[in-house]
């Protein structure tokens, strides 16, 4: 959770940021997610940001509903943020530049 708090951090502050994955693969941990999973996740997180950005849009204009569907949406999105977290290790390049595409659209949302 920390490290995808500080991207967010990053991102939000407008400096440049990279994703480095190793190019060998991780041993595999019996409690692992499968690839499967990680994109079921990601989309999953993906989704909750969006629904967030859309909430936090509504809310600049006053919208009180918006801006209580915000504080239920954060947490979701921090929820899903550390199972992510917790599954970097097990990611392709492909999914963690996925998860850092995402990570960057929260922080857009949360400007």
């Amino acid at each position: 959770m920390k490290k995808l708090f500080i991207v967010l951090v990053v991102a939000a502050m407008g400096l440049p940021m990279s994703v480095t994955v190793s190019a060998s693969p991780a041993p595999i941990a019996a409690a692992a997610a499968s690839s499967t999973e990680i994109d079921k996740l990601l989309d999953q997180y993906e989704k909750a940001v969006l629904a967030y950005a859309a909430a936090a849009k509504k809310a600049q204009n006053g919208d009180m509903n918006a801006m209580a569907k915000m504080t239920e949406l954060a947490a979701k999105v921090a929820d899903l943020s550390e199972k992510l977290d917790k599954e970097s290790k097990n990611m392709s390049q492909k999914q963690a530049l996925r998860l850092s595409q995402i990570a960057a659209k929260m922080a857009a949302a949360m400007q």
